[in-house]
């Protein structure tokens, strides 16, 4: 059986840089096809079989009357590249619609089954569908990551606005209908609708199974799952020790047919695995077997009163629990949509499950025209969160402002003074004003923003606020441009509040919109509750540019990751993605317990990240100093860290799905990540290119001042991180010697640490270079190990896998070491792999 012992390469660069790590070190943009026949479908789907050129998008046109769908065979189709399929394209893949209902791909009947996989990471392996009806087949199975090879890639499943239909499965196994297939990464279902699976096997009864392997997360967000026939919503942890997360957020999994199914968990290969299932907001039968443990709140056990199930209407009636009782408190954010592209939330809160009911009780104020008038009932967005307050209960504010000859879009509302402070729950729409657009490009911004707000002339204070004293307010924001004030949007108080789809600074259509002179967005000392800027669906991206800080977090705020969330903004790029239009600092997170993930921060002139004397921050997976082409776009510092027990990448335990949650960090000049001050930071699995590795400057992971500190004989010195010792490369062994020109060469690491007693773990990176003071880069992640030292010992030699991308003459590893309380080393000294001459190990002097 394949062992722990070979997890070497998790994540490797794109291909060029697989073959030798110089030609480039970002991922390529998207080689996009847009197809509107059958034929240019299964064409496009084989050719990115053979082709690994960057990754892959397909665009389908709409295609949904009841004989105009889309008709593929059964197929297995393994892609070198990650895959994206999207629906609801117009002529030409001009614009476009996301609704499941509107683009159907149809597998012909029972017995084809669809094997749809994408194994190896670049970092990481991707299946992803979105706005697609996918019907008619025997099993589908989508497979991401692979296990068992020279190189164990993570792979990354993601469904969004999807339903999966009439899959009839009749094999035998740990299979079923849908089987959906993760390694060390994640399995994120969002809006996803699945109903009338039968499954015919009594090996598990599931009619949905997510296989996961080693550290991973499956989330269910909006999900609704018809387990009709008595058969589960299971989930199976694999081969590997592991954590296994599973959440399952605002989703209902019922059966429609009374039958005693409900949600199952498994261990097949008796591994030591740790399995949690956590239940918010969901609807269920509270039948849960197996062998993971449980919490839930918010959980509802009874009919969620689904319209028609038997003919596929899973909408909800008046009456059901599940309207207007789901959360806004969503890891990533709540989507902009259901999954017909209905307005996600309709009413004071969304719904749970698939679809948002149009139930609702909440007052709706209109603005009709741009003016700046105060005068009750004269139209104007002032008038609006005037009448907003005064009602006290959460409202909502349209746009209908006429479209005039000479005055069409964009328009922009002129402030004579600022607005009124937002003492209630009140949701702004920009979107809703005609003309408008949302966002549907995955790497820029490419909305149409027709409501765009500035002062008349000079700067105001702020543009939309909450102030202190102002509990029970909340602000959602979407569609929105803004410009000239100090502060365009300060919230000092309130809950649940939600920026998504905007743009603060720039120009838009031609307009100028100045960048904030103090923040963006800033998040003052009692703002509590939900807090979101972002979003996981690029409709939710914000462009923030130009500001002294783009977000803002206060000293005084105290919150949670799951609860103060910035996710996939462009900060300090324009529109374009391209364009650098400088904040100062990207995010300066003076605050603690909040998370920055998935953001493009780019080109700010001070720090792109700063986590500033703060702790409990979580940043993960940005892009720091790449612009969207993958050029590089410095930032004066990437990301500096002054404060306490923060994660910069993957957690201090390894926890969820490894380096997917490392980040990719650009700069030349300086340190990658700079821990300056503070203790507790764990920096690991992030990789670090161009910085002043390659001029000395500055080291890929840094502690204290600029530039590379010794270790000390037993690590009792103090300083930031405790200035942590870093393990030292003492070897390598080849099981057979590499020649010239070799790629993925399996090898042993072998080391030493030297500290106090206790346990570390120990991270392995590749690069091609060394910095002259003798260290090493984080080009390259290679994995990790566990090791320790005993109470009466200072050292510790030990051992570790690895799979080298090359051995050309200037491939170099090096390690870092994280303790018990989290303190991550330094990169450690340069092991140039060309002191290999042999088979073995071969132990140099001098270290």
């Amino acid at each position: 059986m394949y062992t722990q012992a070979f997890f070497i390469l998790r994540h490797l660069l794109p291909t060029c840089a697989l073959l030798a790590l110089l030609c480039c070190v970002a991922p390529a943009r998207a080689a996009t096809t847009c197809v509107n026949s059958d034929a240019l479908l299964h064409n496009t789907l084989s050719v990115a079989t053979i082709l690994a050129n960057g990754p892959n998008t397909i665009r389908l046109v709409q295609r949904f009357s009841a004989g105009d769908h889309y008709t593929l065979p059964a197929m297995t189709m393994n892609f070198l590249q990650p895959m994206t399929i999207e629906g609801g394209y117009t002529t030409n893949c001009a614009s476009r619609t996301i609704n499941a209902a509107n683009t159907i791909i149809d597998f012909g009947g029972a017995t084809n089954d669809v094997f749809f996989s994408q194994t190896t990471g670049s970092p990481t392996a991707l299946i992803k569908f979105e706005g697609l009806t996918l019907r008619n087949g025997g099993q589908l199975n989508l497979s991401a990551g692979d296990y068992g090879k020279i190189s164990d890639d993570a792979g990354a499943i993601r469904m969004s606005h999807v339903r999966i239909t009439n899959f009839n499965f009749s094999g035998a196994g740990i299979l079923g209908p849908v089987r959906l297939d993760s390694y060390a990464a994640e399995t994120s279902l969002e809006d996803v609708q699945f109903d009338h699976l039968t499954q015919n096997s009594t090996d598990t009864n599931c009619s949905i199974l997510l296989y996961l392997d080693e550290d991973s997360l499956a989330s269910f967000r909006y999900v609704t799952a018809d387990l009709s026939n008595a058969n589960n919503l299971c989930f199976y942890s694999g081969r590997s020790t592991g954590n296994y997360n599973i959440e399952i957020i605002n989703s209902i999994i019922w059966s429609s047919d009374g039958s005693a199914a409900g949600i199952k968990t498994g261990n097949q290969f008796a591994q030591s695995n740790a399995i949690s299932l956590k239940f918010v907001n969901s609807l269920y039968r509270n039948i849960v077997s197996g062998i993971a443990s449980v919490s839930a709140s918010g959980s509802l056990f009874t009919d969620p009163q689904w319209a028609l199930p038997s003919n596929g209407n899973y909408h909800l009636s008046f009456n059901s629990p599940a309207v207007n009782s789901a959360t806004i408190i969503v890891p990533g954010g709540s989507p902009e949509t259901d999954i017909e592209g209905v307005s996600r939330i309709i009413g004071g809160t969304p719904d749970r499950g698939a679809s948002e009911s149009t139930f609702t009780n909440l007052p709706v104020f209109t603005v009709i025209n741009n003016s700046d008038c105060s005068a009750t009932n004269c139209g104007s967005l002032r008038d609006a969160i005037t009448q907003s307050n005064t009602n006290g209960n959460i409202s909502t504010i349209n746009f209908a402002i006429p479209n005039t000859v000479g005055s069409g879009c964009p328009h922009v509302i002129a402030l004579g003074t600022m607005l009124p402070p937002i003492t209630s729950p009140i949701i702004i729409n920009g979107y809703t004003q005609p003309g408008s657009a949302q966002n549907q490009d995955q790497d820029a911004f490419a909305a149409t923003l027709c409501v765009l707000i500035k002062p008349a002339s000079g700067t105001l204070g702020t543009g939309f606020r909450v102030s202190s004293g102002s509990a029970g307010a909340s602000l959602n924001l979407r569609g929105i441009g803004m410009g000239g004030f100090s502060q365009a949007v300060l919230l000092l108080d309130g809950k649940n509040h939600l920026i998504a789809g905007n743009q603060f600074g720039g120009s838009v259509a031609g307009v100028s919109l100045p960048g904030a002179s103090l923040n963006a967005i800033s998040i003052g000392v009692n703002a509590g509750g939900s807090l979101v800027v972002g979003g996981s669906s690029v409709a939710d991206r914000n462009v923030i540019v130009g500001a002294g800080s783009g977000i803002n977090v206060n000293s005084t705020v105290v919150s949670t990751p799951d609860q103060c969330q910035f996710i996939n903004n462009l900060i300090g790029l324009g529109p374009d993605g391209i364009s650098i239009v400088a904040n100062d600092f990207g995010i300066n997170l003076a605050g603690s317990g909040c998370s920055a993930i998935a953001n493009r921060v780019a080109g700010n002139t001070i720090y792109g990240i700063w986590v500033n004397g703060s702790s409990n921050n979580v940043v993960q997976r940005n892009q720091v100093g790449i612009d969207a082409a993958g050029n590089d776009a410095e930032n004066g510092s990437a990301i500096v860290v002054t404060g306490s027990n923060n994660a910069i990448g993957t957690t201090a335990s390894g926890a969820v799905f490894g380096a997917y949650l490392g980040n990719t960090i650009h700069y030349i000049g300086s340190s990658g990540v700079l821990v300056s001050s503070g203790s507790g930071n764990v920096v690991r699995s992030n990789q670090i290119f161009n910085t002043g590795l390659f001029n000395g400057s500055g080291l890929d992971i840094d502690l204290g001042a600029t530039g590379s500190t010794a270790n000390d004989t037993n690590d009792v010195d103090s300083g930031a991180n405790l200035l942590q010792n870093f393990p030292l490369v003492r070897g390598l062994a080849f099981t057979t010697a590499p020649v010239p020109g070799a790629t993925f060469v399996p090898a042993t690491i072998a080391a030493k640490f030297n500290g106090g007693p206790g346990n570390i773990r120990v991270d392995a990176y590749f690069s091609n270079g060394c910095s002259s003071a003798g260290r090493g880069g984080a080009q390259v992640y290679l994995g990790s190990v566990t090791t320790g030292i005993l109470l009466v010992d200072n050292d510790v030699s030990f051992t570790m896998p690895a799979t080298l991308p090359n051995v050309q003459l200037d491939a170099a590893v090096s390690l870092t070491a994280t303790d018990y309380n989290g303190n991550t080393s330094e990169i450690g000294t340069c092991y140039p792999i060309d002191r290999i001459f042999k088979d073995g190990v071969e132990i140099p002097t001098g270290n």
